[in-house]
């Protein structure tokens, strides 16, 4: 069985810009009678600005959605915890456990239509709705859909390491253990309205679209390389399909606020920083700029640390057998 925690750390800003930041000790912590693979906060720009909502994935097959409440009264905490809900287990086809594999949140829907899509480790995809209860307003996960989504021969499941929505909400986007991307409308999912099969030589473990650019998204494989998409024509050539990066692309992070540069966690090979520049026909190349490999494990997670003035700039990183 599976055990794990979330620990949330409040990072402050440092008064010399040069200074080291500090993690210190979480700030809150909560236990999970399940692993966690997978957290993503609800976008910033449609969220009330004092409700934070964080969306787990947990190996018991479900999704966790925690609420904080950001207290800016004299004396007050900074941060409360507040209710935690979950979605119901996927069940199982087959008698062996299914793991909620990854999760992401609609970024063109705020809080009062907010939803996420989900994927799991017997090839299937779902998206929940979420919603506010009449008493207490507490948030509840809705199943919507759920679809198989990726297999192997035979029609036997292949993990779907990784989904997203896209193009403001009409697509669903997902990779799987099987080396492929497949788009989904949402309108309609009883089949992909296109798949990508030979773009990559191994599973596509994550899909990241552009923050800014709803026609952008970058994905990554085992295979060590990361491809950037202009999902307007996918049926034509990449906009950039990069080297081997030095380890399977477990994690890709957009910059915040620039939208050239991106942070990779490339399991083996640690994590990157890179820079996407033009070449001389004014196609986007990635370039490494620097890369960080003291972890004695593998890096599963990576993200960028930009406060909202953009005097700091930082990345943050974590890795798996070493718990750091």
């Amino acid at each position: 069985s599976r055990t794990g925690h979330l620990d949330l750390f409040l990072v402050k800003v440092p008064k010399d810009v040069t200074d080291p930041l500090k993690f210190g000790e979480p700030y809150l912590s909560f236990g999970s009678r399940a692993g966690i693979l997978d957290g993503k906060w609800f976008p910033k720009d449609v969220r009330d600005t004092n409700t934070w909502w964080f969306a787990t994935a947990r190996s018991s097959g479900d999704i966790s959605l925690h609420t904080f409440i950001l207290n800016d009264e004299p004396g007050a905490d900074t941060l409360v915890a507040g209710q935690t809900s979950s979605s119901t287990p996927i069940p199982s086809d087959s008698g062996a456990p299914v793991l909620c594999l990854a999760v992401n949140w609609d970024t063109s829907r705020g809080f009062g239509d907010a939803r996420t899509v989900s994927s799991y480790s017997n090839g299937k995809v779902a998206i929940h709705d979420v919603t506010l209860s009449e008493v207490g307003g507490v948030p509840e996960l809705i199943e919507r859909d759920c679809w198989t989504a990726h297999t192997l021969f035979a029609k036997v499941p292949a993990e779907v390491w990784s989904c997203s929505f896209a193009a403001e909400g009409q697509l669903v986007v997902t990779g799987g253990d099987d080396s492929k991307m497949k788009f989904w409308d949402t309108r309609a999912l009883t089949r992909p309205v296109q798949v990508l099969g030979d773009t990559f030589q191994a599973g596509v473990t994550v899909i990241s679209p552009h923050p800014r650019n709803p026609h952008l998204l970058a994905a990554g494989s085992y295979d060590e390389t990361v491809g950037i998409f202009d999902i307007r024509n996918t049926s034509q050539e990449l906009l950039s399909h990069s080297e081997k990066m030095g380890g399977g692309i477990w994690r890709i992070q957009w910059h915040p606020e620039l939208d050239d540069k991106m942070l990779l966690a490339v399991m083996h090979g640690g994590c990157r920083v890179v820079q996407i520049d033009p070449d001389e026909d004014f196609k986007p190349i990635l370039k490494v700029r620097k890369e960080f490999t003291k972890h004695e494990s593998m890096a599963y997670g990576v993200d960028w640390l930009v406060n909202d003035d953009e005097t700091v700039e930082a990345a943050a990183s974590c890795s798996f057998y070493d718990s750091a």
